[in-house]
């Protein structure tokens, strides 16, 4: 649990702020902090579970973390980044 308390920090802090959260934007976060830790592939395992003719009636924030989640690993998105004491940006 220490290994990953920032994640567990930052997941603290978006319940906070937003009272809940969605599987996808679960994911986006832990990749922007610690991409190592998210699958290759997990967008479109994401995008087939939810199936793509029930993406429509996704709410907005869901489907904006799933678009994050399709970027190459190395596209650096500003808006999305959560810092970290450890950021090097």
């Amino acid at each position: 649990m220490t290994e990953n308390k920032d994640i567990l920090d930052a997941i603290a802090k978006m319940l906070i702020e937003q009272e809940k959260m969605n599987g996808l934007e679960l994911l986006q976060l832990i990749q922007n902090m610690k991409p190592e830790l998210v699958p290759e592939g997990s967008a479109a395992k994401l995008r087939e579970f939810v199936g793509k003719s029930n993406t429509a009636a996704l709410p907005e924030p869901a489907l904006a973390a799933m678009q994050k989640l399709e970027q190459p690993a190395d596209a650096f998105n500003t808006e999305s980044h959560v810092c970290t004491p450890d950021c090097s940006h």
